[in-house]
Order: C-alpha cells, then sequence, then structure tokens
C-alpha cells in the first residue's frame, strides 16, 4: 500500500506540474495576445496619424488652390483695370479724349491765330510794299 501511495503521490505531483506547465502556456498565449492587440493597437494609431496627416495635407492643398484662385481673381481684376483704363483712356466718351481734344483744339486755334497773324503781316508788308512802289513812280512822274 505505501508503494500506491507513493505513486499516487508521484501522480498528484506531475499533475500539478502538468497544470502548472498549462498555467505557463496559458500565460505565455495571453502575453502574446496582448502584444498583438498592443500591435493592432500601434497601428490603429499609426493608421489614424497617417489620416491626419493626409487630411492635413489636402487641407494646405485647398488653402494653395483658395491661394492661387485669389491670385487669379487679383490678376483679372488688375487685367480689367488697365483694360478699363485704356478703353476710357481712347473712347470718345471718356473724360481723357475730351481733354485730349481740347487739347488738340486749343492747338489749332493757336496753329489759325498763328496763320492770320503772318497773313496779317504779310498783308500789312505787301501794302507798305505797294505804297513804296507807288511813292517812287510818283517821285519819277
Amino acid at each position: 500500500n505505501c508503494g500506491d501511495l507513493l505513486l499516487l503521490f508521484f501522480l498528484f505531483l506531475l499533475l500539478l506540474l502538468l497544470l502548472l506547465l498549462l498555467l505557463l502556456l496559458l500565460l505565455f498565449f495571453l502575453f502574446l495576445l496582448l502584444l498583438l492587440l498592443l500591435l493592432l493597437l500601434l497601428l490603429l494609431l499609426l493608421l489614424l496619424l497617417l489620416l491626419l496627416l493626409l487630411l492635413l495635407l489636402l487641407l494646405l492643398l485647398l488653402l494653395l488652390l483658395l491661394l492661387l484662385l485669389l491670385l487669379l481673381l487679383l490678376l483679372l481684376l488688375l487685367l480689367l483695370l488697365l483694360l478699363s483704363y485704356y478703353y476710357f483712356s481712347f473712347s470718345s466718351f471718356s473724360f481723357f479724349s475730351r481733354n485730349n481734344n481740347n487739347d488738340n483744339n486749343n492747338d489749332n486755334n493757336n496753329n489759325n491765330n498763328n496763320n492770320n497773324n503772318n497773313n496779317n503781316n504779310n498783308n500789312n508788308n505787301n501794302n507798305d510794299n505797294n505804297n513804296n512802289n507807288l511813292k517812287i513812280t510818283n517821285n519819277y512822274i
């Protein structure tokens, strides 16, 4: 009976060792699962960070596009201003061209006046010459 008891004790010890081994294995698998979960969480965090970065990039691109649009609008406005200036400066209804016309009219009037004065001077000279010729003729007579 003593041998049976000893065998039972060894069997019990073996069972205890097996149970301990199973527990260790379970702990190891739990640790692996935890590690996997942590890795998955890290991957998810990385993905979230990547998504955030992508969103930021998209926002930056949108801002750049808006800036480009604003620049284009400014350029268009500048072009419109330039075109309107040129249109109004050469148009017959514009203030500038009326001024130009007035300047031209003044120039023309001045030229006409000068011409008239020259003509009058020429006429006066001609009259003087004629009078001188008459005097000379009268003197000969």
